[in-house]
């Protein structure tokens, strides 16, 4: 009788790493609950208990009661594999790529709106068209090489990419024979021919200008990281110069110049550094455009606590468009960077990834943004401008 159910339980065992295999389950992922997995092996559930008691003496399978059956990953500490959306079968799973200092996963899904959104994106695309959704980030540095090794177990197929991290666009060439459909997020200074779709930051910046001009503020000041440090810091600032200068060609923009921030451990001392110099400067402007939400965060906090009110001393208008945007009273003018339409289209050309030639398709692919205007921008009179509209030249606006 000990030797057949040994028999049975060792056919459970094969059953099992079978299953894993089928699905290309990774290390560390869940299996799913007992009773799905008898249902679909036609074995009974004290029968699956040992044979899942048997591989957790072998360390091929890890209970976590309250929690589930995982498949063990050696290299956990190099990457986290999270599942976002189920896998439909016969259809793509998407890998949104993004990386995060060692030991603060959880800090970073909490305190970046960016990777927030670009989830929360992507989750509508992939319900469009009926793909799964699994978010793969790696340790900043370290874990990059563990992810491209497990990329290359995936079946091209099966799987695309969505690459949001700027690290990894060194180990894109790892994966080039492996021909998986592959989007960068957000326009770079990229050299390599994978296709990079983001939003249009000149554009961003010229909607701000333009916008604090037309409304009569010929005073204004400029926050953002250095222009030098990226193409994307760069975007943002001449856009914004250009259009407000073709307004008032005279004009000299205040400027105040934050480095560039990598990752979130350290940003808040150098914007409370950088919010300082703005309230020291903010009596010669009657407008502020801060060019990331993150900076906003941080500096209008500070000038609040100082006396400053918003918009009565000073209109604001900020980048990103992120719930930092509604938080505050008055809420934030912001330019949306459109992250729903960029995954959107990102999500569709991976779809055809087959049927539309790359060389057809504009590299990088910019998205235009829009402006959502809401209670912090007065013109420059004190009085709200009802139609925005009837200016001379359009602007993309949102009213709410």
């Amino acid at each position: 009788m000990a030797k057949t159910n040994n028999f049975k339980y060792a056919q459970v065992e094969k059953l099992i790493d079978d299953y894993i295999q089928c699905n290309n389950l990774a290390p560390g992922s869940k299996l799913p609950p007992t009773r799905t997995l008898c249902r679909e092996m036609k074995v009974g559930m004290v029968t699956l208990r040992h044979a899942i008691s048997n591989l957790e003496q072998q360390n091929r399978l890890i209970s976590h009661q309250g929690s589930g059956v995982y498949i063990p990953n050696p290299n956990r500490e190099m990457f986290v594999e999270s599942e976002i959306m189920h896998t439909v079968p016969g259809r793509r799973t998407i890998y949104i790529i993004d990386s995060f200092i060692k030991g603060e996963y959880k800090s970073r899904l909490a305190d970046n709106y960016v990777i927030a959104n670009w989830i929360d994106a992507a989750r509508k695309a992939c319900g469009a068209q009926r793909f799964g959704l699994k978010l793969l980030s790696f340790v900043y540095h370290e874990g990059a090489p563990y992810v491209v090794a497990r990329l290359k177990k995936m079946d091209r197929e099966k799987v695309g990419l969505l690459i949001v991290s700027l690290e990894f666009h060194d180990f894109l060439d790892e994966l080039a024979d492996c021909n998986i459909p592959t989007v960068i997020l957000g326009t770079y200074d990229n050299k390599k021919t994978t296709q990079n779709i983001g939003s249009n930051l000149f554009e961003a910046g010229s909607l701000a200008g333009s916008y604090l001009a037309k409304l009569g503020h010929k005073n204004v000041m400029y926050v953002g990281v250095d222009p030098k440090t990226s193409k994307s810091s760069f975007d943002r600032h001449a856009g914004f110069c250009f259009a407000h200068q073709q307004i008032f060609p005279q004009n000299k923009i205040e400027q105040i110049f934050s480095q560039k921030v990598g990752f979130l451990n350290n940003y808040y001392s150098i914007f409370k550094a950088i919010a300082s110099q703005v309230m020291a400067k903010i009596d010669s402007v009657s407008a502020l455009f801060i060019s990331s939400d993150y900076i906003a965060a941080v500096v209008v906090p500070y000038l609040l606590n100082h006396g400053v009110r918003i918009p009565q001393s000073v209109s604001l208008i900020t980048l990103d468009d992120s719930h930092y945007c509604t938080m505050f009273t008055p809420q934030w003018t912001s330019v949306n960077t459109n992250h729903e339409i960029i995954a959107k289209t990102a999500v569709e050309m991976i779809s055809n990834w087959e049927k539309v030639p790359s060389k057809s398709i504009p590299n990088p692919l910019e998205i235009s943004p829009s402006l959502v205007v809401r209670e912090s921008c007065l013109p420059k009179t004190g009085k709200l401008i009802s139609n925005v509209r009837n200016m001379e030249r359009p602007l993309k606006i949102i009213n709410y």
